[in-house]
């Protein structure tokens, strides 16, 4: 829960019992959480993931149809490469969809194959992407 600070905690003028003068003590400035961000940290950078659904023939009158894509907000990982990149891929779903284990819903020798899995099964977000790459030869996508 957010708790609004007190007015003369953002501003020393307005402390009340004469104490407009005081500056803040050096003790609660070293309890201060500070974030370190370095210039590949996740807060830095947008990252929009776009599926591309294959288009299909509608049986009813032959015509072709492309589906929209499918666009979701994403970060990336405090770790791997540096933003912009683009990957472009198909993509198999982890077995179980979690990834604790070894096998996929297609062909994981296909180089640059993203991996869907979702949170869970006892495994890291670091594990799930290292599992990805180590046993599928593909990138990670944790949703």
């Amino acid at each position: 829960m957010w708790e609004t600070p007190p007015p003369e905690a953002l501003d020393p003028n307005n402390a009340t019992h004469n104490n407009k003068s005081r500056p803040t003590s050096k003790e609660c400035i070293r309890r201060l959480p500070r974030l370190t961000i370095k210039p590949n940290s996740a807060v830095l950078h947008d990252v929009t993931i776009q599926i591309v659904l294959p288009p299909s023939i509608d049986k009813e009158d032959g015509t072709m149809k492309r589906p929209a894509p499918i666009s979701y907000n994403a970060m990336v990982a405090e770790f791997g490469p540096i933003p912009p990149y683009s990957i472009k891929s198909s993509i198999a779903l982890a077995n179980p969809i979690t990834g604790a284990a070894s096998s996929t819903s297609h062909d994981t020798t296909t180089k640059h194959s993203v991996l869907y899995m979702e949170r869970g099964g006892g495994l890291t977000f670091a594990t799930k992407a290292l599992h990805a790459q180590q046993h599928y030869n593909a990138k990670a996508l944790i949703i």
